[in-house]
């Protein structure tokens, strides 16, 4: 979704085209007397919805056309501008390229919010990350947890399952493919597995890493 000051520079991209009376074509050809630009660029740059970036090679030339006072529109070169309308270009130019700032600045802010909010669990390093689960109290076990059984089934020894499975799928997800994830029960983690990104899973009641980590770090203080 386009923020605020995006739509605000692809409106007036498109006000400056209109006004003028050209299609999208007309404006494509224009500007590739200097350098080419098809149709489909100029359509992304004043797309609503989802408009792309306006390059910063593009602005001024945007400027030197829309600021020609008289027919025919065309892109004079910079030698060739007079006193009048070099001085209507650099008043247009430094609206874009604040429209331009605005848009860049606005866009920024947008993606290093979603990046902190959609990628809360991104290690910047090879991991491993390691999942301490708690273990599940023998009365909430069923009896798949009995190595007895022939359908044992090792997870069923680890208590809040449903959040251990989401939890170490949405790491897999946020990190590159190489990056390790493991899980282990709070009775069988080794210290190997507290040397790197740790997890614990549940309070002391459960988790008696928890319990372990707390001790070692001291007084800590919870937010509510």
């Amino acid at each position: 979704m386009a923020t605020p000051g995006e739509v605000q520079l692809a409106l007036r991209l498109r006000d400056l085209r209109e006004q003028a009376r050209l299609t999208q074509q007309d404006l494509a050809t224009l500007f590739s007397t200097e350098q080419r630009v098809g149709p489909a660029a100029i359509s992304a740059w004043e797309n609503l919805r989802r408009p792309s970036s306006l390059p910063e090679t593009r602005v001024e030339p945007y400027a030197r056309l829309f600021s020609k006072r008289s027919a025919p529109l065309e892109l004079v070169p910079e030698d060739a501008l007079t006193d009048d309308h070099r001085e209507r270009r650099d008043a247009l130019l430094g609206e874009l390229r604040g429209l331009v700032d605005q848009a860049r600045g606005a866009s920024n802010l947008v993606e290093a919010v979603r990046a902190a909010t959609y990628r809360s669990w991104f290690f910047d390093d090879e991991g491993p990350a390691v999942i301490i689960a708690p273990d599940a109290p023998a009365e909430a076990r069923g009896p798949l947890s009995r190595e007895t059984d022939p359908n044992y089934t090792a997870l069923h020894r680890f208590g809040d399952l449903d959040a251990l499975i989401e939890l170490y799928g949405h790491i897999k997800a946020e990190n590159e493919a190489h990056f390790r994830v493991y899980f282990r029960l709070a009775s069988e983690a080794r210290a190997d597995d507290l040397s790197g990104h740790v997890v614990l899973l549940g309070g002391i009641g459960w988790n008696s890493a928890t319990a372990r980590l707390l001790r070692q770090l001291g007084r800590v203080r919870f937010a509510r």
